[in-house]
């Protein structure tokens, strides 16, 4: 009956003269009660219960063979037709009650009608009919044609005959006839059961649950092998004196159960937010707290159950919600290039942590700190823009750099720290940033970024994550890239990079200026050698543009026109990235963050403005910061013109802050002052803490190091340090944009002389400590 028998030398037995005529015999009677081969019925005196097949009748002994079956089971087992003796006991015509199909399944009437039915159902059909065709039927002409076989009624009448026609099956197959016989006696207890004909022995798999169809409520018992809790009932049971206690199995889930499951599952864990586990917890403590053990569901049985729950009322759309469903479960086939539609130049911005260490001086030693990167890319052409070095991390004023960066040339910076390959360092115009909701992305720096460059603000759109992948692309890449530095390393999840990373954390970090170096040598190899083929048009291929980011950008850049193609310069820049913000000339003084600016122009233009009739209004003028500069301001006139606004002497002797953060440090030292003078705390109150006086020496140290000054008393103090430095190399650069005179230089801040001294000394100890010469070069 498998596969693997050998079916090639068995058929029908080939009817002889005498068993031509018996069947026609059998076949020519009139059968009684209007019943014909295969009909159902049933009879009154068994009421609804019981339903019979009939088989065979025969006429000269006045038998009827019939095989009791059930629309409810399958057939278990194998039994033979009973006998009904209609001649001693006959039944009259309306004690028989003819019923409808009720037991043959609706696939197999599907079959005989060439419709598609389960590839499960005809697996090792045609072996078993082949089979059970040898068992029942006889060829009349030997000619070996299905359609001719004829029913050998004596097969099921005679039990001799019956037990030849197994022999003969047995014989033919090479089987052993004690083994074999129960097979062939459930095949043809099959047959009969759904009726005959091509379709009775196809497989039950629809009806036994199959793919997709749950047993729940026809499972008498629960299936499978015992569990360890059974095996441990029967084991008891077993051994126990006298059998007193009784093996209980595990109880199948029900229908009932079913909707208890549901109903906790939307309740509990869609709505209320729980593990399946404490779901769990609460369906025993709500719905099971009386039952016995064997008729509770297990957590097993739970959990199989609770799967298909899930997926089928939609649990968890109801558990994430709308937007987390939409981010991370839906299907996103959008990509980072549709927001630019092949044409508008879009600058995304993001943050990069470096996975390379860079030395700081903390507590008087080299500590290694980890730096943050901001990083504008073209999603038009995916080339890297912009990049600002964030030593504090990701704020305002560094994403505003950022943007800076991708309009002005980074050739000279490059040379400066010792790159002669700088083909790839480009710069040029865009239409709009894409912003992600992060730190540097304040409403004041888009503001002024957007609004004032005239700039489009997009923002990433709610649940599309699929349109925000430009910068994580790049990030792997830096990774990669500066991976090889002695200090680099990535954050690869397996042991050979872990094994790297530990090795790699003994090495001793790089200069400030190294990582820079290793910076810009990593987006000039980035933009020179990726693979954008898939941001390359048709139009660009038939113009002899590469797939390289650079070519790519180059090409898009050079079809811009108008003033999308004008090239800004240095004040413009600064102009349009820093705001203006409106202050009031009081008697030639402009107080800014509580100190006061003055200069002679300024003095002019009050004096000035005090000549017009009347009482004298303090006139409204634009003032702007200098970065790196707390003591320089940068004010502009009515007509246009810019000029330098310098803190008063009195003011300035006040601070020996190097920073605007430094002044905000001062102010708030002198308002402790303040309080302990006019009693409103205690003795103790006024005393400076050691954080602070650390944050103030730091303060009054950190000017003028190559190194970007990444030293400090604490790493937080460090990253200050160094951005105090590079604040002063912006700020020299706002105001030289300006064109103000020479003599308002604001590179060097005034301070003490021993304050200079103390600065070379603290450099020069940095220097020998990192193994470097007084030009941050390896001696």
């Amino acid at each position: 009956m498998q596969n693997t028998i050998d079916l090639t030398a068995l058929r029908p037995r080939l009817a002889t003269a005498s068993d031509i005529l018996f069947t026609r015999e059998i076949e020519t009677t009139e059968w009684p009660y209007d019943l014909r081969r295969f009909a159902l019925f049933k009879r009154k005196m068994d009421g609804k219960v019981m339903t019979f097949r009939a088989i065979s009748w025969y006429s000269a002994i006045s038998k009827l063979y019939v095989l009791p079956v059930d629309a409810n089971t399958s057939p278990s087992g194998g039994s033979f037709p009973i006998a009904w003796s209609c001649k001693n006991k006959p039944l009259l015509a309306g004690e028989i009650e003819h019923i409808p199909e009720c037991i043959r399944p609706k696939f197999m009437d599907e079959y005989l009608k060439k419709k598609t039915v389960p590839v499960s159902c005809l697996k090792g059909l045609n072996d078993r009919n082949l089979i059970i065709d040898s068992l029942l039927m006889l060829d009349p002409t030997g000619e070996g044609i299905s359609a001719k076989f004829i029913f050998n009624d004596m097969v099921i009448i005679n039990p001799y005959c019956r037990s030849a026609a197994i022999d003969y099956i047995c014989s033919s197959l090479g089987k052993d006839r004690n083994i074999y016989r129960s097979s062939l006696v459930k095949l043809l207890h099959k047959y009969l059961w759904f009726g005959g004909g091509p379709s009775a022995l196809m497989n039950l798999g629809p009806r036994q649950g199959g793919p997709g169809i749950s047993r729940v409520g026809v499972n008498k018992q629960k299936p499978g092998p015992l569990s360890g809790l059974e095996t441990m009932a029967l084991e008891i049971a077993t051994f126990s004196e006298g059998n007193s206690v009784a093996a209980k199995r595990q109880r199948p889930i029900g229908l009932r159960d079913i909707d208890i499951f549901a109903a906790a599952l939307y309740l509990h864990w869609a709505t209320e937010k729980l593990s399946l586990i404490e779901t769990y917890r609460e369906i025993l403590k709500n719905h099971y707290r009386k039952w016995s053990s064997h008729l509770i569901p297990t957590e097993t049985m739970f959990y199989n159950h609770a799967s298909q729950i899930i997926e089928r009322d939609e649990l968890k759309r109801i558990r994430n919600g709308e937007e987390l469903t939409a981010q991370y479960d839906n299907a996103r086939i959008g990509q980072a290039g549709d927001l630019t539609g092949g044409v508008i130049e879009i600058l995304d911005v993001d943050g990069f942590s470096a996975k390379i260490r860079v030395a700081a001086r903390v507590g008087g030693k080299i500590v290694p700190i980890s730096i943050v990167v901001i990083f504008g890319v073209s999603r038009l052409s995916g080339v890297v823009l912009g990049y600002e070095i964030a030593v504090t991390g990701e704020n305002a004023e560094s994403f505003r750099r950022c943007i800076a960066s991708a309009y002005t040339p980074k050739s000279d910076r490059a040379f400066q720290l010792g790159l002669d390959d700088t083909k790839g360092l480009l710069h040029g115009n865009i239409d709009a940033i894409f912003v992600d909701n992060g730190a540097g992305a304040s409403e004041s720096v888009i503001k002024i970024a957007c609004d004032q460059m005239s700039l489009k603000r997009i923002l990433p759109p709610p649940a599309r994550g699929d349109l925000k992948g430009v910068g994580e692309g790049l990030n792997c890449i830096m990774v990669r890239l500066m991976a090889n530095e002695k200090s680099g390393y990535t954050r690869g999840k397996d042991p050979l990079s872990k094994k790297i990373r530990r090795k790699k954390s003994k090495n001793p970090p790089i200069p400030l200026d190294d990582f820079e170096r290793l910076l810009l040598k990593s987006i000039n190899f980035y933009n020179l050698y990726t693979n954008k083929r898939r941001l390359r048009t048709w139009q660009m291929r038939n113009a002899g543009v590469g797939i390289a980011a650079a070519s790519i950008f180059k090409y898009t850049q050079a079809q811009r026109r108008g003033d999308a193609a004008r090239v800004l310069s240095v004040a413009e820049l600064q102009d349009r990235f820093i705001p203006w913000l409106p202050r009031t000339c009081q008697k030639g003084l402009i107080t800014f963050m509580k100190d006061r600016f003055t200069s002679t122009a300024m003095e002019g233009f009050f004096n000035e403005h005090a000549k017009a009739n009347g009482d004298v209004e303090n006139p409204e003028v634009l003032v702007k910061r200098v970065s790196g500069s707390p003591y320089k301001l940068l004010w502009k006139r009515e007509d246009g013109v810019v000029d330098v606004l310098t803190m008063t002497d009195e003011d300035k002797r006040t601070h020996s802050a190097t920073s605007w953060k430094g002044v905000d440090i001062d102010h708030f030292t002198q308002h402790i002052e303040d309080i302990v003078l006019k009693g409103k705390k205690n003795r103790n109150s006024g005393k400076v803490a050691v954080k602070d006086h650390d944050k103030l020496v730091a303060a009054e140290r950190g000017r003028g190091n190559p190194l970007a000054l990444l030293a400090g008393s604490s790493i937080k103090e460090a990253r200050k340090n160094a951005k105090r430095f590079r604040d002063q190399e912006h700020g020299k650069l706002e105001v030289e944009a300006q064109n103000v005179r020479n003599d308002t230089n604001v590179s060097r801040l005034e301070v003490h002389s021993d304050s200079c001294e103390m600065e070379r000394l603290f450099e020069r100890g940095l220097y020998a400590e990192l193994g470097l010469d007084g030009q941050g070069a390896q001696p």
